[in-house]
């Protein structure tokens, strides 16, 4: 049924993700990949219209893509961030866009047991991601690989299990080796 609700989606609102990680301030993409995803900024905003309501001014907000293995059936609700953010902004389009979704699909439990979550930042870009010490950055990364943990950054860890099966942070570059390929 949740493959069905994604097929009608995706014949709705078709995307790439190389179009949902455009950042329109800067003109730029994150990923030139061209699988197929649910452009799920406009799904936010076709819903909303039908509610007669216009997305004034980011009335709501949401993340920018849905996208779903062909292989394991598991769904992965995507953010793409380019440029500094508040860890907070990424919270609010989380809840935002799964109170959408189960305001659309009331019936349907759409993300229980195979929704993920990934955000896409820019390392490059991201000004709190760079630490002042670097080796900071480098303990915690030894840290995680001895523990064989994969850490969750900017306060993300809190959506694991409670909405998401997983929560994934990735830069754009680890981002396009693992799904681009």
């Amino acid at each position: 049924m949740t493959e069905d609700i994604y097929n009608d989606m995706l014949e709705k609102f078709p995307s790439t993700f190389e179009k949902t990680s455009l950042d329109r301030e800067k003109s730029e993409y994150m990923t030139s990949c061209q699988k197929e995803v649910v452009y799920f900024d406009q799904f936010k905003v076709d819903f909303m219209k039908t509610l007669l309501i216009t997305d004034e001014k980011g009335f709501c907000k949401s993340c920018d893509a849905i996208y779903m293995t062909t292989s394991q059936k598991e769904f992965f609700m995507i953010e793409f961030k380019n440029g500094d953010f508040k860890n907070n902004d990424i919270k609010i389009k989380i809840l935002e866009s799964l109170l959408l979704l189960s305001r659309k699909f009331p019936k349907t439990n759409f993300m229980e047991g195979n929704m993920y979550f990934i955000l896409v930042y820019n390392e490059d870009v991201r000004k709190q991601e760079q630490p002042k010490n670097t080796d900071v950055k480098n303990v915690s990364k030894h840290l995680f690989s001895s523990a064989k943990e994969r850490e969750i950054r900017f306060g993300l860890n809190r959506f694991k299990k409670l909405y998401f099966k997983d929560v994934f942070t990735y830069s754009k570059t680890e981002f396009v080796s693992k799904y681009c390929v």
